[in-house]
């Protein structure tokens, strides 16, 4: 017998004969191992001669072996094509995609969005089967909408929980895009029950890159990227504004319709001089290594982001700093982790391309001077840019500690704790040039308003794995505890003595000494308390089984209501492991899936189910020689407000074949939610006030998700891929009303410059219908609506119909890989279809009853039939479009350098990418993407709105 150690020495090469540089050694069952050097070469020291070695590596089939008599271990790795063997993280944990029974897909960093991005999300454009994503701004501060399967609400949010690095309900924009190895989206109700009521619109779970053993390595990847606004040819030039008025025939129009437009005498470019082409640029630096007991990572990222506008840009600061080190030979391990993210951003006016786009192109910028802006009636839009200055500041920080023991083989204890912290401030000045200081008398104003939130979490988890024969169980259970605080405040004034100070000095002003700025500050918390667990077992790795529950409770309810149960269910069944697949060789893998799970929805606002009052000046009393505000009530009580519940069965199919070369999933799905919440109108008394939270409706969402990826060419020198997914989601309200709280239908989407609403809401119609007046033309040579039903009346909501809806029902996407010796193409597409888009620029302005207030658009100058149009704005299906799209939304071409001539240079890799090229659609508006297809009132293409642009961005990454 002996203490002394087995030293173990070797290669990790793959099925090429290429050594895997980073290829991971570790001894089994234990968290004692190595990672192989640049060379693939590895050395590590072992106890016994009984030890089992396992070598994996990043899309590589994990390998076994038993270290008997062996001294030189030479390891060759096989790809993993579909993944099988690699681990996919799930709630609380980890498990071989292989064994998953729940509707989970897992994007690594090789396949997310090149180019620069605003946001993480848009990693994801286009990869994920059932994920619905729009790019609504091109505001350098932006990050898409999204939506996971539709709609599943009323009144509560529909985002999918963001999970970094274990810890639930970060924000995903405090994570650099190049600090992440890997996203998985947990899909089903299956999956994402274990996370209650916050995994109810689904779950995003962030992994970023962590050390390993070896020598340092640094890493660069830096970038500029060129943006344009997309063409916007609506509008008119100076010039070609003065030829439409020159027709004789919308001359002879216009007269008769009592219209006289004026031509102020300039060539105005309204939307030029506030518009620029910027340049961005982005710089990442990261160090990580380590040993067989201490890994660590740091990482630093700063991004100068420039928008279309002026005044518009996001600056950013990104730190990252995470160790892990192992003790007592792998028993012990510690990780600490820390992230922070620093940016200030600059933006302008909402309104400010709206007017800009509308502003008559022959009115003056400037008076004679040169810089006094020429302004009558209104502002104008140059002035609006260069004199209202908005800045908004923030602090993201994010750290977290975690302590785990394996006391003995099989069993993990875990105790984890997190601290985040969100902080920001807002600014938004005008100066003494702005049209209401000049002509309201206002003398320059300033807001001034911010907040900051606290969230802690602690995590108390044990989990045991034991293999016996062909069986395999996996057990967890833990104790989560969750508390948010949010604190916010504002103050705003006007009438400044100088411009010099923007938000700084509000106690100056003189609305604040005549009493008039104005002050406010809140404050509220909520605390989520969860037990959980997770069974998982499986027989041969053939037959699988996963269960799951969580008991949360909620201090946004009552103590009727406060806690609930959510459990879930789902099993697999790999039919091609069965003996009666094995004559079938192009089968590789067919395996079934179906799952069950309930997931819940809390409010919105916190104190709901108790009664509130706000103090009101509207009820002021004068009392011993003092005003004192009135108080009045905010809500009503609702003891018995509960959870929404929403019920999910989801049924699917992983499958490869022909040597898993075409692969994929096949999913169908169908949700019902119960007790919605939403606001009441209820009567008073015996009510306090008129409106009541309260839990009534239903509704339900089906659909199908198709994912194929089929590798046409695989080998050393030449790979061809192609991929794509295709989503169908369909939802339908089933009710709206019970025996005390009635509904008939909700009117919603208000439009106040064609006075009606854009939606309406009805049982056991989908949501998101546009509902207004269908037309027949136009009559009275052009001055009004032929109204569907009201041809010869007034119309009214009798004449209303259905007239589209704003939430695509199918999302499609496609992409191809090409690598060619050192060289590597991608290209992918994105769309949606089967929906309509409210056009309200042209409902607005698409009339000659505004040609002498603005510059209408060009559209505008075409005959509807015999008719020129200079009927007032209306609310029509004229102006509901087909907002089908499919962009070419990335291409991408990079070159790989040969490194292994040079000593300290490992990895490099130059690249060129464009996003955004190409958009095929019939609709008429600027973007089709660039619309909010989320929440009840989807589909229309607002006034208000950043205009969308198109990139090129010239990058490097480089690896020492």
């Amino acid at each position: 017998m002996t203490n002394a150690q087995i030293k173990i020495s070797g290669i990790v090469k793959d099925q090429f004969g290429e050594p895997l540089s980073g290829a991971g050694i570790t001894v089994s069952g234990t968290l004692t191992g190595t990672i192989a050097d640049v060379d693939g070469k590895y050395e590590l020291s072992v106890k016994n001669e009984s030890v089992v070695l396992e070598y994996s590596f990043f899309g590589m089939i994990t390998k076994s072996v038993k270290v008997g008599s062996q001294r030189v271990i030479n390891v060759t790795l096989e790809e993993d094509t579909i993944g099988l063997e690699e681990t996919i993280v799930i709630g609380y944990g980890t498990i071989k995609k292989e064994e998953i029974t729940t509707s989970i897909v897992r994007v690594k960093q090789d396949n997310f969005t090149k180019g620069g991005v605003n946001s993480p999300y848009q990693l994801l454009q286009g990869k994920v089967a059932g994920l619905g994503m729009s790019n609504t701004s091109g505001d350098p501060s932006s990050s898409p909408s999204i939506s996971l399967r539709g709609i599943s609400t009323l009144a509560a949010s529909s985002a999918p929980l963001v999970v970094i690095d274990g810890i639930a309900g970060g924000s995903i924009n405090s994570v650099a895009p190049e600090d992440i190895e890997s996203i998985d989206v947990l899909k089903d109700g299956s999956a994402a029950a274990i996370y209650g009521t916050r995994g109810t619109n689904g779950v995003i779970i962030i992994t970023t890159k962590r050390g390993g053993d070896g020598q340092a390595q640094i890493d660069y990847e830096g970038y500029v990227k060129f943006d344009s606004m997309l063409k916007d040819d609506q509008t008119l030039s100076a010039s070609q504004w003065r030829k439409e008025m020159s027709n004789p025939d919308i001359a002879s129009t216009l007269e008769r319709a009592g219209i006289v437009p004026q031509d102020y005498g300039a060539n105005s470019d309204w939307v030029g001089a506030i518009t620029r082409n910027p340049v961005n640029t982005n710089h990442y630096l990261s160090l990580k290594g380590g040993n067989k007991d201490t890994h660590y990572v740091s990482s630093i990222t700063y991004g100068d982001k420039q928008g279309i506008y002026n005044n518009s840009y996001d600056n950013s600061l990104a730190l990252k700093f995470r160790v892990d080190h192992s003790m007592w030979d792998g028993k012990l391990k510690a990780e600490l982790n820390l992230n922070d993210k620093i940016v200030t951003q600059g933006y302008v006016s909402n309104e400010l391309y709206d007017n800009a786009s509308k502003w008559n192109p022959t009115f003056p910028m400037y008076q004679e001077d040169g810089k006094t802006y020429y302004m009558t009636n209104a502002e104008t839009p140059i002035c609006t840019a260069n004199e209202w200055k908005g800045v908004n500041k923030y602090n993201q920080l994010s750290c977290s500690g975690k302590l785990l023991l394996r006391p003995i083989e099989g069993l993990t204890l875990s105790v984890t704790g997190a601290y985040q912290n969100d902080y920001n401030e807002n600014e938004w000045w005008g100066s003494h040039k702005t049209y209401e200081a000049v002509y309201g008398g206002k003398e320059g104003y300033a807001k001034l308003s911010g907040g900051h939130g606290n969230d802690v979490t602690l995590e108390i988890q044990g989990d045991y794995t034991k293999t016996i024969g062909d069986h395999n169980i996996m057990t967890t259970a833990g104790y989560s505890y969750n508390r948010y605080i949010y604190q916010n405040w504002s103050m705003e004034g006007y009438g400044f003595p100088v411009d010099g100070f923007g938000v700084w000095n509000i106690g100056t002003a003189n609305s604040t000494l005549e009493g008039l700025s104005k002050l406010n500050s809140n404050k509220w918390e909520r605390k989520l308390i969860g037990f959980y667990g997770r069974f998982n077992y499986s027989y041969a790795n053939k037959y699988l089984l996963m269960a799951s529950i969580r008991r949360e409770g909620s201090d946004k309810f009552g103590q009727n209501n406060r806690w609930g149960w959510f459990p879930s269910v789902s099993a697999g069944w790999r039919i091609s492991r069965e003996d009666f697949m094995k004559n079938i060789p192009w089968i590789n893998e067919l395996k079934l899936r179906v799952g069950f799970g309930v997931t819940g929805t809390e409010p919105s606002s916190a104190y709901q189910y108790i009664a509130l009052y706000n103090f009101n000046n509207a009820y002021m009393s004068y009392v011993d020689g003092k005003w004192i505000n009135g108080i009045v009530p905010a809500n009503n009580p609702n003891p018995n407000l509960k959870w929404e519940e929403k019920q999910e069965t989801n049924i699917g199919i992983d499958y490869a074949f022909l040597d898993s070369r075409i692969y994929g999933a096949i999913d169908g799905y169908y949700r019902y939610t119960k007790d919605l919440l939403y606001t009441y109108t209820v009567p008073t008394p015996p009510n306090i006030t008129n409106s009541m939270l309260a839990n009534v409706g239903s509704l339900e969402n089906k659909g199908v998700e198709l994912s194929i990826n089929f590798d046409v060419i695989r080998n050393k020198n030449f790979n061809w891929t192609i991929g794509g997914n295709l989503s169908y989601n369909s939802n339908k309200l089933i009710s709206l009303s019970n025996d005390t709280y009635q509904l008939e239908y909700l009117k919603l989407g208000n439009m106040a410059h064609v006075q009606t609403y854009s939606h309406r809401v009805d049982p056991n119609e989908p949501i998101g219908n546009f509902y207004g007046w269908k037309q027949d033309g136009l009559k009275g040579g052009g001055s009004s609506w032929r109204i569907v039903g009201a041809e010869n009346s007034a119309a009214g909501e009798e004449q209303k119909h259905i007239l589209g809806n704003g939430i695509p029902k199918m999302f499609a996407a496609f992409y191809t890989n090409l690598s060619y010796n050192n060289f590597d193409l991608n290209i992918s597409f994105h769309g949606a279809f089967l929906y309509q888009i409210l056009n309200q620029y042209r409902m607005m302005y698409e009339t000659l009853a505004w040609v002498q207030t603005y510059n209408v658009p060009r559209s505008t100058y075409q005959k509807i039939g015999n008719f020129y149009n200079y009927a007032p704005s209306t609310y029509c299906d004229y102006y509901i479009e087909n907002g089908d799209y499919m962009k070419l939304d990335n291409l991408t071409l990079s070159y790989r350098f040969n490194c292994e001539k040079f000593k300290y240079l490992r990895n490099m890799k130059v690249y060129v990418s464009g996003r955004n090229l190409l958009t095929f659609t019939s609709y008429k508006g600027l973007d089709p993407e660039a619309v909010d297809i989320t929440g009840l009132t989807p589909g229309v293409d607002n006034l208000t709105k950043y205009p969308t642009s198109r990139s090129v961005t010239i990058g490097v990454n480089v690896s020492f």
